[in-house]
């Protein structure tokens, strides 16, 4: 680890922690890079008070945008409770009407996935491969990679069974082959199962673990819940489906959003060290935050002068120190 410190007489330090932020090379070695590679790298440095203008100006630029994402987070917190007060109402209501059941004896097979089929493997999808692979993950619904053995070949339930992910659920179709603990689910036949989805995404299991959350199937098997007939489940999962419809297109609406605001808050810092950030007129912040169906704004010709080229280097002093180791405004119509 590198402590650096500030040549105060030559540059600002939030200055320069911002351009770092911006200024990347390619490490994928144990050499240290500080010294034979990032220090040396050639940076402008304009005069001290332009650069603490362009700091002023991407700091008021970063509140408007954290405050735009703070009501993207809570939006999204809201869709989170009114999903779960749909399932609870649909799934949790039953009155002592069903018969109470536990999982395990009311589904075909539950385990979890095993190790990586190294020998038949492959990142991407070809002709000899094309098994997906899932494993403990939410994005791209845990998928991994392709091989082309199954293991795993009627309709289904997926649960994360370890890490940050744990005890999100899928509902998989096709064959597949799945690894790294990931719960597998297989119903019964008197069991649907988009029912027994949406059953378990109404209940909160036991997650252990204090460093790395997982559940168990021992866990999972004794999960109990109301069983109503096979065609009342159906009926259920018809009228939970119409619900969320629109509480799905908005949590897409929302992610897309934030991923458009870590975009933009790049983008924010390259205009500021190419020198189109400060506006010599307006000073409407706003402006630089679009709604959703609004395109980043043209940049506009800044006031950075008379800059002067330095090292990294020569502008952050190091100590090495030991190691052990577009944004968017929501509106309420959308929700």
């Amino acid at each position: 680890m590198k402590i650096l410190s500030c040549n105060e007489e030559i540059a600002d330090i939030k200055y320069m922690y911002y351009l770092m932020q911006i200024t990347h090379i390619q490490s994928d070695t144990h050499k240290r890079y500080w010294i034979s590679d990032y220090s040396k790298i050639q940076v402008s440095l304009p005069p001290l008070a332009t650069q603490h203008a362009i700091v002023t100006r991407i700091e008021t630029l970063f509140a408007e945008l954290d405050k735009a994402v703070q009501h993207l987070r809570t939006a999204q917190q809201q869709l989170k409770t009114y999903r779960q007060a749909v399932l609870n109402h649909w799934l949790n209501n039953d009155e002592g009407k069903w018969e109470m059941v536990k999982l395990k004896d009311c589904t075909k097979k539950i385990f979890a996935g095993g190790d990586v089929p190294k020998n038949n493997f492959s990142e991407i999808k070809t002709e000899k491969y094309r098994i997906p692979i899932y494993a403990n993950a939410v994005k791209q619904k845990g998928l991994y990679g392709y091989t082309d053995v199954s293991r795993v070949n009627e309709p289904c339930v997926t649960i994360a069974g370890r890490g940050s992910g744990t005890g999100h659920t899928e509902i998989r179709e096709e064959p597949f082959f799945p690894i790294v603990r990931l719960i597998v689910i297989i119903p019964s036949d008197n069991l649907n199962n988009s029912f027994l989805k949406y059953m378990v995404d109404s209940k909160t299991m036991a997650i252990t673990g204090s460093a790395i959350p997982q559940l168990t199937v021992p866990t999972v098997e004794e999960y109990e819940f109301s069983l109503p007939p096979l065609a009342e489940q159906q009926r259920i999962v018809k009228e939970i489906e119409s619900r969320l419809s629109q509480a799905t297109a908005s949590e897409t609406y929302i992610e897309n959003s934030l991923q458009q605001a870590e975009a933009l808050r790049q983008s924010i810092l390259k205009k500021a060290f190419s020198g189109e950030l400060l506006a010599s007129t307006s000073s409407a912040t706003n402006d630089a935050i679009p709604t959703t169906n609004e395109a980043v704004p043209e940049p506009v010709e800044g006031t950075v002068s008379e800059p002067v080229e330095g090292t990294v280097a020569e502008a952050m002093k190091g100590t090495t120190v030991a190691s052990t180791g577009s944004a968017t405004k929501l509106r309420n119509k959308d929700l």
